[in-house]
């Protein structure tokens, strides 16, 4: 079986790519829910390990905030056959892997950072290679608080690159804020996924629901079935 990106994720790997290589810096992708944003991470992780661009043979770390999507993004860049990707099994482990100056693939959730901000009084540095590139999945969860900045402190030169589908932009979270200043680095829109056939559109009626339960009859149901308990 051959894999081949759809448009939006050839259009927001390339300019991933050329912004890292000529800006030095990452940003967010904006790609609606459903729109194969692993396959975009691991087409991304390709091309930066490939001689060709340059990057000297970069560490790339795929973060997640869930242990089954880091069991999944892992599962799926080992299934695409993605050279010798590791996925990271405990806090030293990562620092080991991290410490360590050969360029490698590794997958880890934000958590391990957060036990070890924990265990850490002032910010360990991990890592000062130029050329280590971190893809956050789901980058509007788990960007704002003291795990992501002490992930940011200890690894002080790498590039941040955020993929979500819903970003959030509010007064004290604002997913584009926390990627050097709030910068798109590509879109692709629940309404143009509409217009590809890849999302279905989703209709609202508004109105109050027929559905209802008397709180006196509920309490009473309630207090039948458990009453007797703690």
């Amino acid at each position: 079986i051959k894999k081949l990106p759809r448009y939006q994720q050839l259009r927001a790997v390339n300019k991933t790519v050329d912004r890292l290589k000529n800006q030095n810096k990452g940003g967010v992708v904006w790609h609606t829910q459903g729109s194969g944003k692993s396959i975009t991470m691991i087409y991304l992780a390709t091309k930066l390990r490939a001689v060709t661009s340059g990057f000297d043979n970069p560490t790339i770390m795929v973060i997640t905030d869930r242990t089954e999507l880091d069991n999944q993004i892992s599962s799926t860049f080992r299934r695409t056959g993605f050279p010798n990707p590791i996925q990271a099994s405990s806090i030293s482990h990562l620092k080991t892997l991290l410490k360590d100056s050969y360029g490698k693939t590794l997958t880890s959730t934000i958590q391990k950072f957060q036990e070890r901000a924990e265990e850490q009084k002032e910010v360990e540095i991990l890592s000062t290679k130029e050329n280590i590139f971190v893809l956050i999945d789901e980058a509007h969860r788990s960007q704002y608080g003291l795990t992501a900045s002490y992930m940011r402190k200890s690894l002080p030169n790498a590039k941040f690159i955020g993929f979500t589908g819903t970003p959030i932009d509010k007064k004290h979270k604002s997913t584009l804020r926390e990627f050097y200043g709030g910068e798109y680095i590509d879109k692709y829109t629940i309404k143009q996924s509409e217009a590809d056939g890849n999302t279905l559109r989703i209709l609202y009626q508004a109105g109050l629901s027929k559905f209802f339960i008397e709180k006196e009859l509920l309490d009473a149901e309630f207090n039948k079935m458990f009453g007797d308990e703690d």
